[in-house]
């Protein structure tokens, strides 16, 4: 074998390994755009359905909502709630700040997405659930809208 033919076959391999990466890379740029907007969705279904939840239970004494029919109530959602919190409490009290400036899914397309447990008698919040889809770290949106969730019922008055 020839020096000339040696450079060429490294040439080659080079080549193909180089553009392997170039390949790899392009392809993983275009799953993580997908999972950032799969994660960023999540994300405002559930700001969507903590929201309904915390206007559901401000309209109605501070009981929460037992059911998807009584979630649904709140639909279209609020653009303000009365509910105000105050000292360790938060909780939006304006949709644009709950879904971070963000257009608002609709209570039932959040709904169909996620999963979500009412407690029978209303006194608790419901638990939202992901369905394992990615959601984004920061901030974490599912410790925001637990937060937002446990600090509701601790309001005076309720």
């Amino acid at each position: 074998m020839t020096q000339d033919n040696s450079r060429r076959i490294f040439r080659i391999i080079v080549g193909v390994l180089l553009s392997g990466v170039i390949l790899t890379g392009i392809f993983g740029w275009f799953v993580m755009q997908n999972v950032r907007e799969t994660a960023n969705r999540t994300d405002l279904d559930m700001r969507c359905l903590a929201w309904a939840s915390i206007a559901y239970a401000c309209t109605h004494d501070g009981r929460f909502p037992v059911s998807a029919d009584e979630l649904f109530e709140m639909s279209p959602l609020p653009e303000r709630i009365s509910c105000v919190p105050s000292g360790d409490q938060v909780w939006p009290v304006t949709l644009v700040v709950a879904m971070r400036g963000e257009s608002a899914p609709t209570i039932e397309e959040s709904f169909g997405r996620l999963d979500m447990a009412f407690s029978s008698d209303g006194s608790l919040p419901p638990r939202i659930g992901v369905r394992g889809l990615p959601t984004l770290i920061d901030p974490p949106t599912k410790d925001t809208v637990r937060e937002w969730l446990s600090s509701f019922p601790a309001a005076p008055g309720r």
